[in-house]
């Protein structure tokens, strides 16, 4: 009986697993969803922190991540650049124009800016409310290669708004004061606001032509250089901001 017994626990035994080279490197791999997520992680660190494509190539970089998990092979800039960041936007995008469905009112602001490279960009912002709270997405920056005149903008714009189905729920739209800007909100038949921080920002540009606004300016710009060149400034400068105002 006991004979049968150990032959019964000796047969349920795990049989041991022979170790060798290729047993080892199979440990050692890591499994697709691991390695998936990793590609996230380092794809949102990259978008999030605005840092160039080339960082993932880094020596610095790659020798940080091999040594948080030497399993994991990282991946390279094209990739990054022409599969990851691509479907990661495709998903986000869906995810906006599902939330955006189910909003009946969306205003926009949109403006036209070009970069340190000289390269011309048109961003479109939705703003809209859901259960009181305000929410803003950015819809798009795309580069822009044609002449900015008020009939381009209006394509522009009106492209964005149909890849996201918003054009029947806009009530408005808030530009700066330029003129092409003008046009293009007349063209798409779209409520203007006028933008408050423009104008805001044209005030106080005039008052630059009034005389004692010039001799303030020229006062403010004399302290200015003059705490930038002088080792002491910094010193004096926190000496004056104790003093007592008599």
């Amino acid at each position: 009986m006991v004979d049968t017994a150990m032959t019964t626990a000796q047969a349920n035994k795990p049989v041991p697993t022979r170790v060798n080279p290729f047993t080892l490197a199979a440990k050692g791999k890591m499994t697709v969803e691991k390695r998936e997520e990793c590609h996230r992680k380092v794809t949102a660190f990259v978008v999030k922190r605005l840092h160039p494509f080339s960082e993932v190539e880094a020596p610095t970089f790659r020798e940080m991540l091999f040594t948080l998990n030497p399993n994991y092979t990282p991946l390279i800039r094209d990739y990054l650049k022409n599969q990851l960041i691509p479907f990661w936007y495709e998903i986000e995008k869906s995810k906006i124009i599902t939330e955006l469905s189910e909003v009946s009112c969306v205003a926009l602001t949109s403006d036209g800016w070009t970069s340190i490279a000289q390269d011309h960009y048109l961003t479109v912002t939705a703003h809209y409310l859901v259960e009181g709270k305000m929410w803003q997405k950015v819809l798009q920056t795309k580069a822009v290669y044609k002449a900015q005149t008020g009939i381009v903008i209006a394509e522009e714009i009106a492209d964005v708004l149909t890849d996201f189905g918003l054009f029947d729920k806009i009530v408005a739209v808030t530009v700066d004061n330029a003129a092409n800007m003008d046009v293009a909100i007349h063209r798409l038949q779209f409520v203007k606001p006028g933008c408050f921080a423009h104008t805001l920002n044209l005030a106080a540009q005039s008052l630059y032509s009034l005389a004692i606004m010039s001799q303030w300016i020229a006062k403010i710009s004399a302290l200015v250089v003059w705490i930038k060149r002088s080792s002491m400034a910094k010193t004096v400068l926190q000496e004056k901001q104790t003093c007592p105002v008599h």
